[in-house]
């Protein structure tokens, strides 16, 4: 194991640790009935898609029927939520324990311009118009922002 996947590691589980140790005191007003997370990924590479995966699966597990999650992916981080992604069995547990999955319009749109493609999403994903745009409506809507 490389020290660069090894520190990788070490980080991915040191942040979803911290994350659960402070995240009672945000994204939670008192009297609420549910926790808000937008996890962003515009990041690829199997590492970067694990750890995201890992963050959503850690939080269902800690907050469960309280939490309301969305993992939105953009730029390189739409690998992710392509129809060959090695992670779809992963993304449908994920969705059928509540998470939503959204891809960037936007960037597909690029791809689909550079390769004379249309991107094929997994069919637990589905697309909105731009990636950062609904990162920004979530976050208006009381969702704490999380890039794993």
């Amino acid at each position: 194991m490389t020290m660069r996947l090894l520190f990788s590691r070490i980080l991915t589980r040191a942040l979803v640790c911290a994350h659960l140790v402070v995240f009672p005191a945000i994204g939670h007003e008192a009297g609420a009935a549910e926790r808000k997370v937008v996890l962003q990924i515009n990041d690829n590479g199997p590492e970067r898609e694990a750890s995201a995966l890992n963050v959503a699966q850690a939080l269902i597990n800690r907050y469960g029927n309280d939490l309301v999650l969305e993992v939105v992916a953009f730029g390189p981080g739409l690998n992710l939520l392509l129809s060959n992604s090695a992670n779809g069995p992963r993304i449908a547990e994920l969705q059928n324990q509540g998470v939503r999955f959204s891809a960037c319009q936007s960037t597909a749109r690029k791809v689909s311009e550079m390769t004379a493609k249309q991107p094929q999403l997994l069919e637990h994903a589905e697309y909105v118009d731009g990636g950062v745009t609904r990162i920004l409506e979530l976050v208006d809507q009381g969702y704490v922002l999380f890039k794993p």
